[in-house]
């Protein structure tokens, strides 16, 4: 499991899937290029191209230089002449009257031609909220401009003339927070009233070396921020919903008692912000999730990666241990397929078919791996908050080489832990805790033992550092 992995499957190959990858192979320059021409494309949708037309004229051309496609979607060639019925593919590509096929534009109607829908009438209420005040522009479950729009390098240099700045985009180098990056143990026996403030933000990201993705988030990692808090106290959150959000969102808390876990009081339009107050009535790892915008379509904002967790300790506290961490598995649907380079939009069609391109661990796939690993020492003990936030398949967490001391099967913190066991199922939605004590040093992998997942990335890794121990694990010969 150490070192480069070079797979190659129907998929495609993965050798940018490595342990130690690092660094973006990309500059920001050439990706701030290329989500230009996502507003644009996603133009063309709203404008709704015709899919079956007749070309007009004899018209040829000979680069991707010698076109502009035009607001309405007509099509200028280089001499000046307007095709004003081009014959644009479900699959993107430009058809001449001689047969010709001009290089592949943009897919962005790929998703709706693998489920047979038309691209006009998608009114399932996912919209972006400035193109909905403006022209009732409406988008079926994710078709938000930047998720339903592909690009290729050409039409991303033609994209950045039509449109002068797209500096202002969220662009987020690292996507995974680290498993460390949680709240101390509550030291205290009385309840009290604890603030909080989470922020939506749709960011790009990389999901691996080359590939990126619109992320959507709370406060610009994945998970989002883990809450900690006593069973009695009174939480009050405030989610703010950044200025250049594309939509309204929310948070369904799994901790709270009430209807839709505070996800329609909740609601938050881009620029704006809202508080919510509630009792934690129960003790628990509970995890939350943006629970959508006014129209629902929850399950594409959790696909989108917007959900986190909230500890709530009991009355009396949890048994000390050295370390904590917290580690949130994830599902990413893109129309690209595995390792496809460049920018991958967010498909529906696949997340509606439940079948996951990429399987992440806190926001990539094998994030926590390399910088990320979890870092312990042979003699201490360990506690895992674990989250399982995909959209569709239960999670079977396992850590190769090790025994789970104990359990805390779905997240209950009140009930005996389950005690020594190798494999546990989280469902999804759902969490658990583990304690892990190491007697042996080495790298340790943290698996879902649904293992063809391995290489879509449903893994991370323990280093554990320490003196050998042959009494316990030696090879004799």
């Amino acid at each position: 499991m150490d070192g480069a992995r070079s797979v190659s499957n129907k998929y495609g190959s993965m050798d940018k899937f490595n342990i130690d990858s690092g660094g973006l192979k990309v500059s920001w320059a050439a990706i701030v290029a290329v989500l230009v021409v996502v507003v644009v494309g996603a133009g063309l949708f709203a404008m709704n191209i015709r899919q079956q037309a007749t070309l007009v004229g004899d018209s040829s051309i000979d680069s991707m230089d010698e076109i502009h496609i035009m607001a309405n979607g007509d099509v200028m060639l280089g001499n000046g002449e307007v095709v004003t019925d081009a014959n644009i593919t479900s699959d993107g590509k430009i058809v001449l009257s001689n047969g010709e096929v001009v290089a592949p534009v943009m897919d962005m109607r790929s998703a709706a031609a693998k489920s047979g829908q038309a691209t006009d009438n998608h009114d399932h209420g996912m919209h972006s909220h400035e193109e909905s005040a403006a022209s009732d522009a409406l988008y079926g479950p994710g078709m938000s401009p930047l998720h339903m729009v592909g690009f290729n390098a050409d039409l991303a240099a033609l994209g950045a003339t039509l449109l002068e700045d797209f500096s202002t985009m969220n662009l987020v180098e690292d996507i995974v927070r680290n498993a460390d990056d949680l709240p101390a143990p509550i030291d205290r026996n009385i309840p009290r009233t604890v603030k909080v403030t989470l922020e939506a933000k749709e960011v790009v990201a990389e999901i691996d070396d080359g590939i990126f993705y619109n992320y959507w988030t709370f406060n610009g990692q994945v998970p989002g921020p883990i809450l900690r808090v006593r069973e009695g106290d009174t939480v009050e959150v405030t989610l703010k919903n950044d200025s250049k959000s594309t939509h309204g969102h929310s948070i369904d808390f799994h901790a709270v008692t009430g209807p839709m876990g505070g996800g329609v009081i909740s609601q938050t339009l881009p620029g704006e912000s809202s508080t919510i107050r509630f009792k934690a009535l129960k003790a628990g790892f509970y995890v939350y999730h943006c629970m959508g915008d006014a129209n629902g379509n929850t399950a594409v904002h959790i696909a989108n990666h917007m959900f986190g967790g909230v500890i709530v300790e009991p009355k009396g506290g949890l048994t000390p241990v050295d370390k904590e961490f917290v580690v949130f598995q994830g599902e990413l649907y893109t129309t690209g397929e595995i390792a496809d380079l460049g920018f991958q939009m967010f498909d529906p069609v696949s997340m509606m078919n439940e079948t996951p391109d990429y399987y992440t661990i806190n926001g990539k796939p094998r994030g926590l791996t390399g910088e990320h690993s979890l870092k312990v020492r042979v003699g201490e003990t360990i506690r895992i908050f674990f989250g399982n936030m995909g959209n569709a398949k239960t999670s079977s967490f396992h850590v190769i080489g090790e025994i789970m001391d104990n359990v805390y099967r779905e997240g209950d913190l009140i009930s005996p832990p389950a005690r020594n066991l190798q494999t546990t199922v989280v469902p999804v939605g759902g969490a658990m805790v583990a304690e892990i004590t190491f007697e042996v040093p080495g790298t340790y992998v943290m698996v879902d033992h649904s293992l063809a997942r391995l290489d879509r990335g449903a893994w991370g890794v323990i280093e554990v550092g320490g003196a050998d121990n042959d009494e316990i694990l030696f090879k004799v010969d």
